[in-house]
């Protein structure tokens, strides 16, 4: 899908030329509108791009645990935090890093990953709850 871009439209065009009667300062406002656009749009296709390679990994991290494959489960989801250390919900990559090395037990990797859960991300949910989760696991 295609998104029209603001310099685009004729009526824009046409407003901007009643309301600037000179030239010049349209065919300014036109650069900096493009300019704007173009660097916004920069932007959502980079972070477009981050968000699809992470759900792709996220699928294949949850597909590995499905099918028993914890240890490996755990790498995927520690590779995908260690690329992309400060994507949207990276504390949910890391508690499920922590939940794949528990089934692999691999309690020291656990440990380990729950330490940059919660030293990274410390006032989410999340890391409270891989705290209470490896407690549980020691009592």
């Amino acid at each position: 899908m295609r998104i029209a871009q603001p310099w685009e439209s004729a009526g824009v065009l046409r407003a901007m030329q009643a309301r600037f009667r000179c030239p010049a300062l349209v065919g300014l406002a036109i650069l900096v509108s493009l300019a704007i656009a173009s660097s916004a749009s920069a932007q959502d296709a980079s972070e477009i791009r981050e968000l699809v390679e992470i759900n792709k990994l996220r699928k294949q991290a949850e597909q590995q645990e499905s099918d028993g494959q914890f240890a490996v489960c755990a790498h995927t989801y520690m590779s995908l935090y260690e690329k992309h250390p400060n994507a949207r919900r990276g504390d949910e990559l890391l508690y499920n890093a922590v939940v794949c090395y528990e089934a692999a037990l691999l309690a020291g990797e656990a440990i380990r990953t729950l330490h940059i859960l919660e030293s990274r991300f410390s006032s989410s949910s999340l890391a409270a709850k891989g705290i209470l989760r490896l407690s549980l696991i020691h009592i």
